[in-house]
């Protein structure tokens, strides 16, 4: 017996009664293989080759279909595991981050931050705001005078 490998595949158009092209779809579609090698194997098996010739690129169709689903299903895998893994690593950070201890200063940062108050600002003591108040309150104050009298 002599057996036939495939190397490669090329295009080649043909014509088909639509009711041709239906039967040969919907046999495809049971084997669970392409078109190509549905029309392939019972092209062979109608030119009398022998049945484990001819089913041979419904085997190569049936493998590579079912790979490619098990490969596509690894990759979703693959890629879940990366991203929990990511997830997980700033989960640890953050546990690592509130288990250690933190100074007042440091403490005060972090609630500026959670209010949006920008930490490295500095800021002056409330005495210098308050004298700063007073000294244009005065200012406006000599203003008016000087519009009243002057």
């Amino acid at each position: 017996m002599h057996v036939r490998r495939r190397k490669s595949t090329s295009r080649k158009s043909i014509r088909l009664t639509d009711d041709g092209r239906a039967e040969i779809q919907a046999w495809a579609d049971e084997q669970g293989v392409s078109f190509s090698a549905a029309i392939e194997s019972l092209a062979l098996l109608g030119m009398g080759e022998d049945a484990s010739v001819a089913f041979a690129p419904l085997m190569v169709s049936a493998v590579r279909f079912e790979v490619r689903r098990q490969m596509n299903r690894l990759a979703t895998i693959a890629a879940r595991g990366a991203i929990e893994s990511g997830a997980a690593a700033i989960l640890a950070n953050e546990a690592l981050a509130a288990m250690r201890p933190r100074s007042s200063e440091e403490k005060k940062q972090e609630l500026e931050r959670a209010r949006g108050i920008g930490y490295k600002r500095l800021r002056r003591p409330l005495e210098e705001i308050v004298e700063e108040q007073k000294q244009r309150k005065l200012e406006r104050e000599q203003e008016r005078k000087q519009e009243q009298g002057g």
